[in-house]
């Protein structure tokens, strides 16, 4: 159990990636902010590793339909059900 409580904000700030998604619905489960995409399902946390401290905030300025720029760290691990953490987020306007 040690080994999940290091790994979990370490996963988090690993593999940082700037991705673009269209989110297909939101969720609050078990005191996690889950935003899911059409191709994979993100987690809002946060993060002492990447100095972020707003997850509801952030949680609350993604709508459901639209699509953004998200800059992502972590990856999914299904056996420990971690989600890639959602660090910055910016709507990408349709023209």
């Amino acid at each position: 159990m040690l080994v999940i409580t290091f790994w979990r904000p370490i996963n988090k700030a690993s593999e940082v990636r700037t991705e673009v998604i269209v989110v297909t619905d939101k969720m609050v489960k078990n005191d996690r902010y889950l935003i899911y995409a059409s191709d994979n399902v993100y987690e809002i946390t946060d993060s002492w590793l990447m100095g972020r401290f707003d997850s509801s905030d952030l949680y609350g300025k993604i709508e459901v339909g639209k699509t953004y720029k998200v800059k992502v760290g972590g990856k999914r691990d299904h056996f420990l059900s971690a989600y890639p953490c959602i660090h910055e987020v910016e709507e990408v306007k349709e023209e």
